[in-house]
């Protein structure tokens, strides 16, 4: 088996296309991202996932970033990098007028990123000492050094509770903790929030669930819950609703969604003239 491993080391030394660091390449003495060519730079150096550094700039997908002070540059994730002077947050996007059909590269500099202090969190989050930061943008918090990002598209600090970078008023930060996608709770209150469609753009909306206990509080599918002798409906009491006996179940006639001992129901609504034997 050993002798099978250098054999295959070997080869690959042979015939493969050259020096290797993710998804950088060098191929004749010429770097390369993928199939996009570096341009010509000293001291080139590929740092994690799509960013590099050369002696005159940063990098980001094979290309040099404006601004950007080379010797200085780090990559802090997928997205976020610093030099001593600026944060910068890179990614991706499409064009519909090209049907989605080419990927463009976009970097800016982080407005108000302070690099000293900068660090990345996770899933697009990050902070200095003075603000958060989702996808590079800043956003209102109470408090930036206690932030922390939850599960399920939550977050808090030490004063609230955050969903999609919207505070949730009436929660309590220490205790704040998400449970599903849409369903969250702290010590007194449980909350359900999501994104609500109009003619502009969508709007975070949290209902706090009236009469729901935090304790033994149950999360099921399809936006319904149960607390106690109650079953909920994306946050909202379903009327007539038997809490010991409904469970949320596909298929049912009707177009029904769940179900209890009496009747059937859809969206969180009792389907008129249907009962379960």
């Amino acid at each position: 088996m050993r002798t099978i491993k250098l054999l295959f080391g070997f080869l690959l030394m042979l015939f493969g296309c050259g020096s290797r660091q993710g998804p950088y390449q060098k191929k004749g003495g010429v770097w390369y991202f993928n199939d996009i060519r570096v341009e010509e730079a000293p001291a080139f150096v590929p740092l994690a996932g799509p960013f590099a550094k050369s002696s005159t700039a940063g990098y980001y997908r094979g290309r040099a970033i404006a601004g950007s002070d080379g010797p200085a540059f780090a990559a802090l994730s997928e997205h976020y990098a610093k030099d001593n002077r600026h944060v910068f947050y890179s990614d991706t996007y499409r064009k519909s007028q090209e049907y989605f059909s080419l990927l463009h590269d976009r970097t800016f500099m982080v407005d108000g990123g302070d690099a000293a202090t900068f660090q990345y969190l996770t899933g697009g989050y990050g902070r200095d000492a003075s603000h958060v930061y989702f996808e590079g943008v800043a956003f209102a918090v109470k408090d930036a050094a206690s932030f922390t990002v939850l599960e399920y598209s939550f977050a808090k600090d030490r004063f609230t509770g955050y969903y999609l970078q919207e505070a949730i008023a009436g929660s309590d930060g220490p205790t704040f903790t998400g449970i599903d996608s849409h369903y969250a709770k702290d010590k007194d209150r449980v909350f359900y929030s999501g994104l609500e469609m109009g003619s502009g753009p969508a709007a975070v909306k949290t209902v706090t669930l009236a009469g729901a206990q935090p304790a033994g509080f149950v999360a099921l599918d399809s936006g319904y819950a149960k607390s106690g002798g109650i079953v909920f409906y994306q946050g909202h009491p379903v009327q007539g609703a038997d809490a010991a006996t409904f469970a949320v179940q596909a298929g049912l006639p009707d177009g029904g969604d769940a179900r209890d001992e009496k009747a059937t129901y859809a969206v969180g609504r009792k389907l008129k003239g249907q009962k379960l034997k």
